[in-house]
């Protein structure tokens, strides 16, 4: 569901209110405060952001959900940088940093409340696996953790993290599978063979 968006998409998202339009619905995004998201030096996480910074819908993207996934975006610049990776308090957020992760973010709610309403679903097992799964990537359970302190994270929330992923990946494989069933006529199938 993630999109280009021109200078111009960002623009209204931040300082109007536009409408994300999607499976025949219509969501209003209340749009953030611009001096909340524009031209404040300094690292996201000292950055003095709204509790809440927009609306979708009955959901809302939080001013710490803004922080986390600047922060991400920040961090994932750095360590393309040449150079190697730099102190994330010595970077200040640039304007692309702010459209993306505000973008990202609001692609997310959107796809999170469509799967909500298909009623898609993951279960325990799942997420347990799959942070099982991620924790085999460090060497000891105390460097897995120090990592989720730097990135200011809780199990939990990691947790919240990989369900949102399973839940947004079910739905768009379900959607892509419906469009599929559309698209592809049983004799067009055969025939491609």
């Amino acid at each position: 569901m993630t999109t280009e968006n021109t200078p111009e998409d960002v623009t209204a998202l931040t300082q109007e209110t536009p409408e994300v339009v999607a499976e025949n619905t219509t969501e209003e995004v209340a749009p953030a405060p611009p001096e909340a998201l524009r031209g404040i030096p300094g690292p996201p996480e000292l950055l003095d952001i709204p509790e809440v910074v927009a609306r979708i819908g009955d959901s809302v993207i939080s001013g710490e959900e803004y922080k986390q996934q600047l922060l991400g975006i920040i961090q994932s610049r750095m360590q393309r940088q040449p150079g190697g990776f730099a102190s994330q308090t010595s970077s200040e957020p640039t304007p692309q940093d702010i459209e993306l992760a505000m973008n990202s973010l609001v692609d997310q709610k959107v796809v999170m409340m469509l799967a909500e309403r298909a009623k898609v679903t993951v279960d325990e097992a799942e997420i347990e696996s799959s942070l099982v799964n991620i924790k085999k990537n460090f060497p000891s359970p105390e460097q897995f953790e120090m990592i989720l302190a730097q990135q200011k994270m809780s199990i939990e929330s990691l947790k919240t993290r990989i369900r949102d992923a399973k839940v947004s990946e079910k739905f768009m494989i379900a959607q892509i599978d419906e469009m599929t069933k559309e698209l592809v006529t049983p004799d067009e199938a055969l025939q491609a063979r």
